[in-house]
């Protein structure tokens, strides 16, 4: 069996090449694991539009979930049952684990003609909310979305240029933005 990292650098420098800044300019790989640390979940250069889910222990390939445009962004429900995601469609998207399938859809329709993406995304520990960055090129707010329908349901206003980060506990979201500043909401 071939090991994990030796696929993901095939996978990475196989990629096609694409006039896309957010493609950071080469091959990239981005990953995160579950909470309950048994999936890994992986997105390459060579397809972007795919999460590949990973059995942590056995190094074998699950399955992948097919995104409607290419990642930006992914964050674990707390149960590791589902995945939300920033795309470069200018939408934040919940994804089912085990089956791959589309839950909801959040898309944001841009301000102005600028170039536009959702930047980042935190699932809140209690699964209630989800937190989506502001869509570059739009505004620099964060959406409050609800985790089991997606509508929006509040919209926290601070940052004066763009919150690129986000980071959920208990009972606070801390951002930070290209303005320099981290915020404590």
């Amino acid at each position: 069996m071939q090991p994990v990292q030796d696929q993901l650098r095939n996978a990475a420098s196989a990629a096609a090449k694409v006039n896309d800044r957010l493609l950071f300019g080469g091959d990239y790989s981005f990953g995160r694991f579950s909470p309950d640390q048994k999936l890994l979940a992986v997105v390459t250069s060579d397809s972007p539009e795919s999460i590949r889910l990973w059995d942590v222990e056995t190094g074998k390939e699950l399955r992948r979930l097919k995104l409607k445009s290419r990642l930006i962004r992914l964050a674990f429900s707390p149960d590791s049952r589902r995945i939300v995601t920033t795309e470069r469609d200018i939408a934040a998207r919940l994804y089912a684990v085990d089956s791959g399938e589309a839950i909801w859809s959040y898309e944001i329709q841009p301000t102005n003609k600028s170039e536009s993406y959702l930047s980042a995304v935190a699932y809140c520990p209690d699964a209630n909310f989800i937190a989506v960055g502001a869509p570059i090129g739009s505004d620099e707010s964060i959406r409050l979305l609800d985790a089991v329908t997606g509508k929006e349901v509040g919209k926290l206003v601070g940052h004066t240029w763009k919150p690129w980060s986000l980071a959920a506990g208990r009972s606070v979201l801390y951002s930070s933005g290209w303005d320099g500043a981290v915020r404590r909401w």
